[in-house]
């Protein structure tokens, strides 16, 4: 089972109302794994594993085109603002994902990117500041 299949499955939440699928929200995300070839490649580094703040975040690319995609998931009841993590390269990333647009009310998100700077403190070389909703995927891809 690939990484991002585990993920879906344990946020089954994230794309369910109750026992009722949210519509969109699964047929954005096949899209985007059928669109995004590093989702589907075999490159894989989890990056973020923090049990206090309930991140995962792993990085997906192409040999050696590059392509790079990043997903966090928040397993977190309540929205984290400014959190920060590590990052595979500085320079600005859009958010091409993000299920908390696919609610019924205003989305919580990054404004449809980041920017990353140099200086990772631990197992990437860049840093970077995002929001992240409760119980979500985020995805960004570079730019």
């Amino acid at each position: 089972m690939s990484t991002l299949r585990a993920v879906l499955l344990d946020l089954g939440g994230v794309f369910y109302e109750g026992d009722r699928p949210i519509p969109g929200a699964t047929e954005a995300l096949a899209r985007l794994r059928r669109e995004r070839p590093a989702l589907r490649g075999e490159h894989l580094n989890v990056f973020q594993d923090h049990d206090e703040t309930r991140v995962l975040g792993f990085h997906r690319w192409l040999e050696p085109e590059g392509r790079d995609v990043v997903v966090v998931a928040s397993f977190n009841d309540a929205h984290q603002f400014d959190y920060e993590l590590d990052w595979p390269s500085a320079g600005h990333w859009r958010e091409i994902f993000n299920s908390d647009a696919f609610d019924d009310y205003s989305a919580t998100g990054n404004y449809g990117g980041i920017d990353a700077w140099w200086g990772g403190q631990g197992r990437l070389p860049a840093r970077a500041r995002l929001t992240l909703p409760a119980n979500s995927i985020s995805v960004f891809a570079r730019e």
